[in-house]
Parts: structure tokens; C-alpha cells; sequence
């Protein structure tokens, strides 16, 4: 009899570099997915606390600014490992018209020449690694994300980051278990807000659309979520400014981390969503 085995995704693989403690860049994966636009239909909530069943079959969740409160870091390594080869100070102003690609790429911008990219990438991961004090999950979410895997929720991570970049951040936050994938930047064709590595992870988690929701902290993450057929919702303590999130009109926006677990978990019948 044949019997197959499962071939390593590349959260397996990521999970075993976590755990072996080596840094570098991340593998270069790539797929590609067809886009399916969906309509949007904003809605407003009220907050309980607890709620005996999950809303939805798989949660996706961007991870800076959503899940990990990472940009002081980021500023932080970026001018360390960049900043000062460049003689310049970098602010997260600066930085955000940059964002989208992975950080290989963000700093290819600045760096061009391809063994002074090797050496400023090898020395923002170790810097990375080494920043596990100040990275933590926003007040809420580390009892959020553990009582969604409890109810069995099948819980993805989709970051504009590297995947090796969203992982360790996970890691430093306490996240890092609880996800069945963790997908970054360097894994798709087409970065946000093309649908692609949403496409990808609904496929891998094997669950339809309908049944799922991404969440994120800025107007790519909703265009993305919308157009692969998810339930979106804006979080207003990221990158992105609460104007341009609601002009991106996801299904929910939502101000406080607490507030996250209203749309999350199945609301009782004196809790219904309003129109």
C-alpha cells in the first residue's frame, strides 16, 4: 500500500526556524490566485463579553498594528541597521509609503547594490530577533486569539511583512502557537491589496469565504478581504487613519482590541448586529 505524506507548508518550515533559533532571510515562495470581488454591507455591533460559539469558521488577521503594537520597534531597527549606514533618521511617515512589499524589498529601495542589501537584511532579522521585549500583543488579543483556538476557530495570518518577519513578531508577542498559518509578502505574487495570499490561505485552511473574516489596520487589508469574498473589519489603533478606513468601508470598524470579540464570536439573540 502507498501511503503519501504531507509536504511541510512554509508555516511548518517557519515554525522549525523559529525553533532552532536561526535568523535569515525567508524562502521565496510563490503562487498565485484569481481575485473574486465580493459586496460590502457595513454594520455596527454591540460588545459582550462572552459568547459560546464562533461567528466564523477562519479568522485571518493582518499582524502589525492589528494583532502586535510593532512599529516603534520597526522605526527602531530600521534606523539602526539602515539609518545610520544612510545618515538619515527615518520616521514611520517616511516609511509608510514604502509598505505593501516585504522588508527585503522596502529596504531594496534604499540599498541597491546586492551585498550591502545581503548584510542590512541579516542585520535587521538579528535585530529582530533580539527585540523580544518590545514587542507585545495589543491589551485584549492574546485572550482573544486563545479563545478562538479553543472554540476550534481556524486562526491565519496574513502580513505584508516577511513570513520569517510576522513570525518572530508572533513569537516575541506570545501568538506564534495558536496560528494554523502564517503567510508574509514573500509568498505571493501580487502584495496587498490584491487578494492572492488571502486566496491562498482559505485554501490551505480548506474553508469558503462566506465563512471567513480578515482583519487589518489599513485600507489594503479591507480591498483585499472584500475582494477574495470576505467579511472585513478596520482596526483603528494601526498605521492606518480612521478617515481612510472608513472610506475603504469594511463590514466592521472597531476602535478598542476588547471590542474585537463582538464580531468574532456568534452574538446571543438580545446582541444582533444593527443595520
Amino acid at each position: 500500500m502507498k501511503v503519501s505524506a504531507k509536504l511541510p507548508t512554509m508555516t511548518d518550515l517557519i515554525r522549525f526556524t523559529i525553533q532552532s533559533e536561526a535568523i535569515g532571510p525567508s524562502p521565496d515562495l510563490k503562487a498565485f490566485a484569481t481575485p473574486d470581488a465580493s459586496p460590502y454591507n457595513p454594520r455596527l455591533i454591540f460588545m459582550r463579553a462572552n459568547y459560546p460559539q464562533s461567528a466564523y469558521a477562519a479568522v485571518i488577521f493582518d499582524v502589525d498594528g492589528t494583532l502586535t503594537d510593532t512599529f516603534p520597534s520597526f522605526i527602531r531597527i530600521v534606523n539602526q541597521v539602515a539609518g545610520r549606514r544612510l545618515e538619515r533618521e527615518f520616521s514611520l511617515d517616511d516609511l509608510i509609503p514604502y509598505f505593501g512589499p516585504p522588508e527585503d524589498a522596502l529596504l531594496k529601495n534604499f540599498f541597491t547594490d546586492e551585498t550591502e542589501h545581503r548584510a542590512v537584511m541579516s542585520d535587521y532579522y538579528r535585530s529582530l530577533r533580539a527585540a523580544r521585549d518590545e514587542i507585545k500583543a495589543f491589551a485584549g488579543i492574546a485572550d482573544l486569539v486563545a479563545g478562538l483556538h479553543r472554540n476550534g476557530v481556524k486562526l491565519a495570518v496574513y502580513t505584508g511583512a516577511s513570513t520569517l518577519a510576522g513570525s518572530i513578531r508572533l513569537q516575541h508577542a506570545g501568538l506564534f502557537d495558536y496560528f494554523d498559518e502564517i503567510m508574509g509578502g514573500d509568498q505571493v505574487n501580487h502584495y496587498k491589496p490584491h487578494p492572492e495570499g488571502l486566496h491562498i490561505l482559505l485554501d490551505r485552511l480548506g474553508v469558503e469565504s462566506a465563512q471567513a473574516i480578515f482583519i487589518g489596520d489599513s485600507p489594503a487589508d479591507i480591498r483585499a478581504g472584500r475582494e477574495a469574498g470576505m467579511a472585513t473589519a478596520g482596526v483603528t489603533w494601526g498605521a492606518g487613519t480612521k478617515q481612510a478606513l472608513i472610506d475603504a468601508a469594511p463590514d466592521y470598524l472597531i476602535d478598542q482590541p476588547a471590542a474585537l470579540g463582538a464580531i468574532l464570536l456568534e452574538p446571543s439573540a438580545n446582541n444582533k448586529p444593527c443595520q
